[in-house]
C-alpha cells in the first residue's frame, strides 16, 4: 500500500518531466538532461514522502502510547480501588 501511495504520486511528476521535455529531446545530452531532472524531481517526491511516512509512523507512536497510558491509569485506579476496598473491609 505504501508503495503504490508513492507511485501514484510519482507518475505525475514524471509525465509532468516528460511533458516539460517533450519535443526537446533530440540528443543523448537532452536524454541526459531529461534523466537528471527526472531524477531530481523523484528525489524530492521521496523525500516528502518520507516525511509524510516518519509522520504517520510518529503518530501511530503516540497513539499507542496514550493507549498504554490509559490501560495502565485505569490499572493503578482498578488497583487503588481494590485497595482501599480491602482496607474498608478490614477495619469493619
Amino acid at each position: 500500500m505504501i508503495i503504490k501511495q508513492f507511485y501514484s504520486k510519482s507518475l505525475p511528476v514524471i509525465q509532468a518531466t516528460k511533458d516539460k521535455h517533450k519535443g526537446q529531446i533530440v540528443s543523448l545530452q537532452d536524454l541526459v538532461m531529461f534523466c537528471e531532472n527526472l531524477e531530481k524531481e523523484l528525489k524530492i517526491q521521496d523525500e516528502l514522502f518520507e516525511q509524510q511516512l516518519q509522520k504517520h509512523h510518529r503518530l501511530a507512536i503516540n497513539k499507542t502510547k496514550l493507549l498504554e497510558q490509559k490501560y495502565m491509569h485505569k490499572t493503578e485506579n482498578s488497583a487503588a480501588v481494590d485497595l482501599a476496598a480491602g482496607q474498608a473491609r478490614s477495619s469493619v
